[in-house]
């Protein structure tokens, strides 16, 4: 009984965090690729990229798992994140991470219009 819950808990967790790694890509993948403040978004990247292995940990989850102990919302977070996990691919995500990066990082960047310095009088 303590295994199952044990592991019950273990997909929980991978499921949030593959879900939470899936939402914080799409709002990176908004962001401008501009050339402003990519030390922040390489960041945001690794993290998104080792939180993303979580949905790699929900391959292996036994079909009777899901139809059993779970409550109405955790079914729907496992949904979720199996959902992310067949629908954007490791591969997909590392590929458009690198280039996120890579862009940001070789593109100068754009000030604001009021930002840049007035000219003396």
């Amino acid at each position: 009984m303590e295994l199952k819950r044990c592991r019950k808990s273990e997909i929980l967790v991978n499921a949030e965090v593959c879900s939470a790694a899936a939402r914080q890509f799409s709002a990176l993948m908004a962001l401008p690729k501009d050339g402003l403040m990519c030390g922040p978004k390489s960041r945001s990247a690794d993290l998104i990229e080792q939180n993303f292995e979580s949905c790699a940990a929900l391959s292996d989850i036994p079909a009777d798992f899901r139809s059993g102990d779970l409550t109405k919302e955790e079914s729907s977070l496992v949904a979720e994140a199996i959902r992310v996990r067949e629908t954007l691919t490791e591969d997909e995500l590392l590929r458009s991470l690198k280039e996120f990066v890579w862009t940001c990082t070789e593109t100068p960047p754009k000030l604001p219009s009021m930002m840049k310095q007035a000219p003396n009088p």
